[in-house]
């Protein structure tokens, strides 16, 4: 009898041995060149899966509510809030100074008006954003920034 690597090696270069040969009941019968092979028994039980959805329905639902908000945010406030360096002046995107989890996406009071340059530099560099009053900390008392 061969060993395990053995018999990878030949499946590998092609050579068929006694133990890799389809067992009699494995064996399809074709109908033609060109026929699609039949299923057999396990492969016609598997359960047909769907694509993963990008949102739970809860999210779905915050995510039609919060558009609106969003929008009506925008055109009340027009002007960036964050005036970071770069800032064009001109808000296109909300800030949430306490994060988008859960039941904040919808909490206007924590929404900042911001450009796109602000936001970024709010998100990538939350230590500071969260000194100079442009975030909030969710994990107890805000440290102080190292410079």
């Amino acid at each position: 009898m061969s060993t395990y690597l053995e018999m990878r090696r030949d499946l590998k270069n092609g050579i068929r041995t006694d133990t890799n040969r389809p067992k009699s009941g494995d064996v399809q019968k074709s109908e033609g060149k060109d026929a699609p092979a039949k299923k057999t028994s396990q492969e016609a039980k598997k359960p047909v899966r769907g694509k993963i959805k990008r949102e739970s329905k809860k999210r779905a639902k915050q995510n039609r509510q919060y558009k609106p908000i969003q929008r009506k945010f925008l055109r009340e406030n027009p002007v960036c809030d964050l005036k970071l360096p770069g800032c064009t002046g001109n808000s296109t995107q909300v800030h949430h100074a306490a994060g988008r989890e859960n039941d904040r996406l919808l909490r206007v009071e924590d929404f900042k008006a911001a450009c796109s340059n602000c936001h970024k530099i709010a998100t990538e560099h939350s230590r500071q954003a969260i000194a100079a009053g442009n975030s909030k900390t969710r994990l107890g008392k805000p440290k102080k920034p190292t410079i």
